[in-house]
């Protein structure tokens, strides 16, 4: 359904559903709802909070240009996540990442449902199916095996095949030596790991450890190493919300819980989860530094000023040199740039040749002028086409907010017309 553009909403009612599967089910994480009761299903919040997020107020998809339809609109939708959201490959493409799959073979587990747990890694590798992901996989019961270095295939056909020829042994289930071989050796250079690079786990269980002390001892290791660790249980152990195995599987994963824990009730529903799990791989890379919009707020407001000549040049030079890279945490998505200044550039002509480029590499550029002394003409040679779309000037700081709605619906439109990227909100 997803794959032919339809959008679902899940809503979950009551205590006994499984958060995991329905949000696995909904187009993104964000458009699945839950209630206590059915009799909530008719207050008046979440009809409103369905309502939005299917923009059911707003009026259908017009067949006019995108100009016509800001302008009959503007001020009254505001961008969330896009209702299609991009496939995995999208978000992941240009994004290094180390990825070590720690996965459970022990006898209680059995080998139909071990083959399964291969089967579910094959599922994230290529769907992710990216040139910059290097995977590694631990084995483990009573021992703990690397199977796979990270620098051992170079194809996703010799990887994919190497993963399923993995041999089941049975066995317990000391999780704890697969995390202690995990930092020993598992994100070392000889096994293949990249300086640099992210690095990423995912543990596989179908149950308690053998040694439950040793693995949280080990698990808050692997927290100390900075390894951003997710934690899939498997089978009725977890389905049943036994508290011990439940909080193992915590202290395993990274924080919160609820983006880094997953739980099946058996292997089969792995399968209702290996997308999720792809994207979240790479859309926490992609955050870079910052995880919330708090945190980017916080960050902005404690940036020091500095003085200086309005060198507009050397801004662009490092955005095209850097901020747009994959090392910056930058996707295969739109790229806009907001220019806010309060004077003439020092170098016209050199910012012209930067300018040029930006937009030859598809970068879509606003720009804002703030105060008296701005050039206009400056600010429209600067900003995309057309300029008058683009470009806004404001008397002073103080009246910035008088542009806000305005930017921010434009910015939000660029995919397309705006009923497919934003949602109502009440002014």
């Amino acid at each position: 359904m997803k794959e032919a553009g339809v959008f679902i909403v899940t809503i979950g009612v009551g205590p006994y559903i499984n958060d995991n599967e329905l949000r696995s089910i909904a187009s993104s994480p964000e458009f699945y709802l839950k209630v206590d009761s059915y009799e909530e299903l008719n207050e008046d919040a979440i009809v409103k909070q369905v309502t939005n997020l299917t923009c059911n107020e707003l009026p259908p998809c017009p067949n006019k240009k995108l100009a016509d339809y800001l302008q009959a609109h503007e001020g009254r939708v505001r961008r969330t996540s896009p209702i299609f959201p991009q496939s995995v490959k999208q978000v992941c493409e240009g994004i290094p990442v180390d990825l070590l799959f720690i996965v459970d073979q022990s006898t209680s587990l059995g080998e139909e449902s071990f083959r399964k747990e291969l089967n579910f890694i094959n599922s994230i590798i290529t769907n992710i199916d990216s040139n910059l992901l290097h995977v590694s996989v631990i084995k483990f019961s009573d021992e703990a095996n690397i199977e796979i270095r990270f620098n051992q295939y170079q194809s996703m056909q010799d990887l994919t095949r190497a993963v399923s020829s993995i041999y089941y042994g049975g066995g317990n289930t000391y999780t704890n030596k697969a995390l202690y071989l995990m930092l020993k050796e598992g994100f070392s250079d000889t096994n293949g790991a990249r300086p640099g690079v992210d690095k990423i786990g995912i543990v596989i269980t179908d149950g308690g450890s053998t040694d439950p002390i040793s693995t949280k001892t080990m698990a808050l290791k692997v927290q100390q190493e900075g390894i951003q660790m997710f934690a899939i249980g498997v089978g009725p152990e977890f389905a049943s919300n036994e508290r011990n195995n439940q909080e193992e599987l915590n202290s395993i994963a990274s924080d919160p819980d609820k983006d880094f824990v997953f739980t099946v009730d058996d292997a089969d529903g792995l399968e209702n989860i290996h997308n999720m799990i792809s994207r979240k791989v790479c859309e926490d890379k992609c955050k870079d530094t910052y995880g919330s919009r708090t945190q980017v707020q916080n960050a902005l407001a404690a940036i020091p000023y500095s003085t200086g000549d309005t060198n507009m040049h050397l801004a662009f030079e490092k955005m095209l040199n850097e901020e747009f890279s994959g090392a910056r945490g930058a996707r295969n998505v739109d790229k806009i740039a907001v220019v806010l200044t309060d004077g003439n550039p020092t170098d016209r002509y050199k910012l012209a040749d930067q300018v040029k480029e930006a937009k030859a590499r598809g970068i879509t550029i606003f720009t804002v002028g703030i105060g008296p002394d701005v050039n206009v003409n400056r600010l429209n040679e600067i900003a995309s086409e057309p300029s008058q779309y683009y470009s806004f000037s404001v008397s002073s700081l103080d009246t910035l907010s008088q542009i806000r709605r305005q930017m921010g619906l434009r910015i939000c439109a660029l995919n397309g017309y705006a009923i497919y990227t934003c949602k109502l909100i009440k002014k």
